[in-house]
């Protein structure tokens, strides 16, 4: 055996092992990785156990005033509320102690600094979540007309943090010395109103509820911001809420009861939410309700989409009004978009919304609009209502209204010549009603004021023999109609059976 092959006689064996005894540390190692605990979350842990609003050591006990500026500072200023973990990202609990008490402040008019008036929470301090004991056991009160908002959000205006309200009310804040925010105000930072109510609250300008600036704001998880007999309200705009240039999402949640309204003289647009941004209304929320609808006392009752996008997505806007107490030009009881917006209500309803004195208890649209998947404007007993033409959607100079697959169902003028849909945009195919049912609306289901050609094709008119015949809906101007159905279509009424789902059969003209 030369050196060659003693070297790779002696060599292979111990490569070999060497390899395994590698590779049996590498998975022991991985092993090891896996299963180490996931590290502690960042975060400091503080409880409150007084419902006094005070800063004073030990005084009563941990104030929700001394908690917030505790995570603010990111120290123990008052040790009294410190619990557990290292500050930075912060939750506040609340002691059994509390619950069903209000925390009513009482520190006089606001600083940004957290000493009085609003409480004040810092971007310096990181995130917060304030965690309640439920929405009747955690309230948080302005004190009402004490001029007191509840809760100032990041005034320090830059800030990209978090802040979370959770299981908790916020109620009487503002007053008509507060212009902005009521109940909220939030700068530019992320705000998620969880499980909780935003309830009693008033700004002499807007957003009684909640005034989002430039932030994001989610309401989220069967949240209320209102409420009946408990609405929020705006002297100008947003009852509810309103967007300035931020991103509000609500979702499974609740915008009603809220006003927007001022006296002299008489205005105010967007009693449940005006929107100056993105808004996206989705997953069964309400904008609205049965003895709980917004009111505006010019446009929107509901919601004025102002400038920016507006998504409605398998939601109801519904019992809303405009021009309530006799203001004559009110538009869009329940949506009004605005020139240059866009709206899209995509299987959802807008229904039982009113115009007293004004036009389009449904939608007014100045911009573009989409109406589609399965969406009902009006309904069986809860069709919108305007006093002048059109109750349900009104297509206004300059707008472009598109329904696809949709329902139109029951609305009335009180005067005027349409209670369905109508167009007054001299622009052909402005208004586009396709493959939607037009059924039991008062007047001219569908009107026309321009010259322009506008188009209603494909589209169940409540009798087999079509539009303009006995028994069924009626169009009066310039109107494409042809291709009308001769059978139901998305659970209208009409036919023999009054209420069928049935394929689409079109009439060979």
């Amino acid at each position: 055996m030369n050196r060659k092959q003693l070297c790779q006689t002696i060599t292979r064996p111990i490569l070999v092992k060497a390899i395994r005894l590698l590779a049996v540390a590498a998975l022991l190692a991985g092993f090891a990785f896996v299963m180490q605990p996931a590290p502690l979350a960042y975060a400091a842990t503080l409880t409150v156990t007084t419902v006094v609003d005070e800063l004073a050591s030990p005084g009563m006990g941990c104030s929700l005033r001394e908690a917030i500026t505790n995570a603010n500072n990111n120290a123990n200023t008052y040790p009294e509320c410190y619990m557990s973990g290292s500050y930075g990202n912060d939750t506040i609990t609340f002691a059994i102690a509390t619950m069903g008490i209000p925390i009513v402040l009482t520190r006089g008019l606001g600083d940004d600094l957290n000493v009085s008036g609003d409480l004040d929470i810092l971007a310096a301090g990181g995130n917060l979540v304030i965690q309640g004991r439920g929405a009747t056991n955690t309230i948080i009160d302005g004190a009402g007309g004490a001029q007191v908002r509840v809760f100032h959000v990041f005034p320090d205006l830059t800030s990209s943090n978090t802040c979370t309200f959770d299981s908790l009310t916020i109620r009487n804040g503002g007053g008509s010395a507060i212009s902005y925010g009521g109940g909220i105000y939030n700068h530019y930072g992320t705000v998620t109103v969880d499980n909780s109510i935003v309830s009693n609250s008033e700004a002499s300008a807007q957003g009684g509820g909640i005034y989002n600036d430039h932030g994001i704001l989610n309401v989220q998880n069967g949240s209320v911001i209102g409420g009946a007999g408990a609405g929020n309200t705006a002297h100008y705009s947003g009852g509810g809420i309103y967007n300035y240039y931020g991103t509000v999402t609500v979702d499974n949640s609740t915008i009603s009861g809220n006003t927007a309204q001022y006296a002299s003289p008489l205005s105010g647009s967007g009693g449940g939410i005006f929107n100056i941004g993105t808004l996206n209304v989705q997953n069964g929320s309400v904008i609205g309700g049965a003895g709980a609808g917004n009111r505006a006392a010019y446009d929107g009752g509901g919601i004025y989409n102002s400038v920016g996008v507006t998504t409605v997505v398998n939601s109801t806007i519904s019992d809303n009004e405009v021009s309530y107490e006799g203001f004559i030009l009110g538009k869009g009881g329940g949506i009004y978009n605005s020139t240059g917006c866009a709206i899209t209500v995509d299987n959802s309803i807008v229904s039982n919304n009113t115009s007293h004195n004004g036009s389009s208890g449904g939608i007014f649209n100045y911009g573009t609009l989409f109406v589609q998947n399965g969406s009902t404007v009006g309904g069986a007993g809860v069709g919108n209502t305007a006093f002048y033409s059109p109750g349900g959607i009104w297509n206004s100079t300059g707008g472009v209204t598109t329904v696809t697959g949709s329902r139109i169902l029951y609305n009335t003028a009180t005067t005027g010549v349409s209670g369905g849909i109508g167009n007054s945009e001299n622009t052909a195919d402005a208004l586009s009603v396709t493959g939607s049912c037009i059924v039991g609306n008062s007047a001219s289901s569908f009107f026309n004021d321009e010259t322009a050609q506008q188009i209603a094709t494909g589209n169940w008119w409540g009798a087999a023999t079509g539009p303009n015949t006995p028994g069924a809906d009626t169009t009066s101007g310039n109107v494409d109609t042809s291709g009308f159905l001769t059978a139901p279509i998305l659970g209208c009424p009409g036919g023999s059976s009054g209420m069928v789902y049935l394929p689409l059969v079109v009439k060979n003209d």
